[in-house]
């Protein structure tokens, strides 16, 4: 309906995440709708915020789908990598924010050392494409999502002491040391971590660790909630 009220070339809703441990997480159910342009729509879809990269939320004009899938390789973030050719070639997208998919979502464990390095290397070559395939005026998106990817990466290889890892590791160091100069083009947040990655690289790990202990405290009291009910 919103396709052909709104002339758009992709529509999308949001998602209802559900986890088998009872926890429910909506994106978002605010209930209201907003058109993209060509520009606004692939930047948005880079920074990561109304527009979430799945492509299972979306409805597709035909017409943009061929050849729309840049290394086929590529089995994890290659919803993104596709969305980012769908978005740069509609002319406009809509987005009405209900929860019209509801997505199961397993505990995934990262405890297989290359399954870990693999998915990350997927996720930065993805990004990486993206970098080198954006237009001009969505190179600043796409730069802060790599960077981004980057610092995640680097997040998983912290508390590990395998060579793929490590190796990992010093490839997304090398990386922020090779954009340094476009690192204050990131929200402060990122550009906090990528900072201290580079200059104060024990400190941050001290502080990750804290950090990802207090999340996940907060996640089990979540799912314990959520099992009581």
């Amino acid at each position: 309906t919103n396709a052909v009220e709104y002339d758009a070339d992709i529509s999308h809703c949001g998602m209802k995440y559900c986890f088998y441990d009872g926890r429910v997480k909506l994106h978002y159910g605010t209930g209201e709708i907003v058109v993209y342009d060509n520009l606004n729509g692939t930047n948005e879809l880079l920074r990561g915020g109304q527009i979430e990269p799945s492509l299972c939320n979306k409805l597709y004009r035909r017409e943009l789908l061929p050849d729309s899938c840049l290394d086929t390789s590529i089995i994890n973030n290659e919803d993104l990598l596709r969305n980012f050719i769908l978005f740069s070639r509609a002319n406009r997208s809509v987005f009405e924010d209900f929860c019209g998919y509801q997505y199961w979502r397993r505990a995934e464990s990262m405890s297989n050392n290359n399954l870990k390095v693999k998915v990350c290397q997927d996720v930065l070559r993805a990004r990486l494409l993206i970098l080198e395939n954006a237009s001009q005026q969505t190179k600043e998106a796409a730069l802060q999502s790599y960077l981004n990817a980057l610092i995640s990466s680097y997040n998983s290889t912290l508390i590990s002491v395998s060579a793929d890892e490590q190796e990992l590791k010093k490839h997304c160091e090398n990386e922020l040391k090779r954009y340094k100069d476009e690192l204050k083009n990131l929200p402060r947040g990122l550009w906090l971590r990528a900072v201290a990655i580079l200059n104060l690289p024990m400190v941050y790990r001290i502080l990750y660790r804290i950090h990802e202990k207090n999340v996940r405290r907060k996640i089990e009291k979540v799912r314990k909630k959520a099992q009581s009910i």
